[in-house]
């Protein structure tokens, strides 16, 4: 899970939410989106976190399910970057979060009735704690 719906009594750590209203501006029953570590911002200090910030990962597929939207991304073990996020993947150290922008968000009170998604990011820090670890898909 990317989003999870939630309500004024089921609000994130900043006190808003999506629900099924919301405009995500999907184009069809699916979307691509790049992805990225933590929305593009260093995790700490040094050269490693900065190189995780820089990186962009291999685009993810986004799909509406009945209690949110539901992401996918297929990393490449030969990648240094995504071997090690698919490392804290299997960690369960992750969780995805989804960004837009300013300019294309909007809001209603803590309703977020408008976020086009331009980015999904594997982060240890999520604005919806709730949202299940990141976990590897069967194959």
């Amino acid at each position: 899970m990317c989003v999870r719906w939630g309500s004024e009594d089921e609000p994130d750590t900043t006190g808003e939410w999506f629900d099924e209203f919301t405009d995500f501006a999907f184009k069809s029953s699916q979307m691509r989106v790049p992805t990225l570590f933590n929305h593009g911002v260093p995790v700490g200090t040094g050269t490693a976190a900065k190189r995780f910030a820089d990186a962009v990962f291999p685009d993810a597929t986004i799909e509406r399910v009945p209690n949110g939207l539901f992401g996918t991304i297929k990393l490449s073990p030969a990648d240094p970057l995504q071997s090690a996020v698919a490392r804290m993947i299997e960690n369960g150290a992750l969780r995805f979060s989804t960004g837009s922008t300013m300019q294309f968000a909007r809001r209603q009170g803590g309703r977020i009735t408008r976020w086009p998604i331009v980015e999904l990011s594997t982060t240890p820090r999520p604005a919806e704690p709730r949202l299940p670890k990141i976990r590897p898909l069967q194959t």
